[in-house]
Parts: C-alpha cells; structure tokens; sequence
C-alpha cells in the first residue's frame, strides 16, 4: 500500500495464486491472514526418526504407535503442533500437546 495524492494504492491479491492488481482507494482494511508456521519443522525432518509423521491412529484415537519409524539412527522424533499445522489459539496447541505428552 502507498500513498498517492490524498488517496492510497492498495495492492490487492490473495497467496493462493500470483493473481495481483492496484486499486485506488480511499481507505482500506488489511487482511494479512494465516499461515503455519512451520519452517522449524521442515528445517528439522531430515534429522529425525520419524521424519516428522505422526501415526495417524495415534494422533486420532489416542491407539497405535504416535511416531512412524523412517530412520532408527535420527536424533529424535519429531511432530508439529499449534500453529505449525495451522492458525489456531494457544488451547489447541496445548490439548495437541497433552495428547503427545500422555502417549509418551
């Protein structure tokens, strides 16, 4: 968004595509969205057990194995919670949490 005149240019466009275009406009409201953030746990499956899968009968239903064994010689395992799956509030992280936790 910039200034021009006593208006603004707003670029609009969605992260979905590379669709863009430039609006003037007297004012706007900015939507940034939500995105995972999950760049921690892409930068760490190559060096875990589990290359990040979580069993997903496990994570489901609380039975089976919470890990999918890939290589038994990584450091640990790993899986994604709260906001690294998706944009959720800090109680969802933490019931994903406490479902791990009591399958340890």
């Amino acid at each position: 968004m910039a200034r021009q005149a006593n208006r603004l240019l707003a670029r609009i466009g969605t992260d979905y595509s590379g669709h863009e275009q430039a609006r003037q406009r007297d004012r706007a409201i900015v939507d940034r969205g939500t995105a995972p953030l999950g760049g921690l746990h892409f930068a760490l499956k190559p060096f875990s057990r589990n290359r990040g899968e979580p069993g997903q009968e496990a994570m489901s239903s609380g039975a089976g194995a919470l890990f999918v064994p890939h290589d038994p010689a990584g450091a640990f395992d790993l899986l994604r919670i709260g906001d690294a799956v998706s944009s959720r509030n800090v109680l969802a992280a933490i019931h994903d949490a406490l479902r791990i936790g009591i399958r340890r």
